[in-house]
């Protein structure tokens, strides 16, 4: 190989390959849609690795906490960043879930005055308009 080939080679091992989601992948994405009973999630990271394009992660919300939710809106909000696992794949994109100790939302704002929360209890008391919200919280 001449060195402009080596320099091409060397330039494309550098270049991140895409990454395929599968089951039991850990995700992170952010809440761009809700229903009652559901949430849409554009996934953006796995791992450490930025997805692109990004994927579409639906959240069932019998899959988003261990306990009743009447309401996606009791543990989830639009323009949360959601951690996740990959349940399955299907036609119209990724069933996730956020149920388990670990997985849930680690980046807020208030639903009031849009003020960044302090995760760090399921009930969230604003420190800028003293607004209660509630979250289903992930670690990490």
């Amino acid at each position: 190989m001449n060195s402009k080939e080596d320099n091409i080679q060397k330039i494309l091992k550098n270049i991140p390959q895409q990454r395929t989601l599968r089951e039991g992948d850990i995700v992170i994405g952010e809440v761009v849609q809700t229903t009652d009973k559901i949430a849409i999630v554009n996934i953006n990271n796995k791992s450490e690795h930025v997805l692109s394009p990004s994927a579409t992660g639906i959240l069932f919300i019998n899959n988003a906490s261990e306990d009743y939710v009447e309401k996606m809106g009791d543990v989830v909000r639009i323009g949360d960043i959601v951690k996740a696992k990959i349940t399955e794949q299907d036609k119209f994109g990724f069933k996730i879930k956020i149920s388990e100790p670990d997985l849930g939302v680690i980046k807020s704002y208030c639903k009031n005055c849009k003020a960044e929360l302090n995760l760090t209890d399921a009930s969230i008391k604003c420190l800028n308009c003293k607004t209660i919200n509630t979250k289903k919280i992930g670690k990490m």
